[in-house]
């Protein structure tokens, strides 16, 4: 994204679980309905872990606590070629 110039266009978020693709109800609502609103607006609502976990706890109030948390991968440690 950031060699062709479309960074801007990347949102990350982490949710703190274990296993792949885990994620509670409300944490699927929140990414997706987060998705939906930038393709709707042009422009990215809040996607830090507190605004995450808001939307998620918002999506289903009474289900699990939503786990986004904030995290920054190391850099991979190799070149990308592509």
């Amino acid at each position: 994204m950031r060699d062709k110039g479309n960074e801007r266009l990347l949102r990350q978020t982490y949710v703190e679980s274990a296993g792949h693709c885990d994620f509670t109800p409300g944490e699927q609502v929140a990414a997706i309905g987060t998705m939906v609103d930038r393709l709707r607006t042009g422009r990215w609502p809040g996607t830090g872990s507190r605004a995450m976990n808001a939307r998620a706890a918002a999506a289903d109030p009474g289900g699990a606590a939503a786990r986004y948390l904030p995290f920054r991968p190391p850099r991979f440690n190799r070149p990308f070629y592509g």
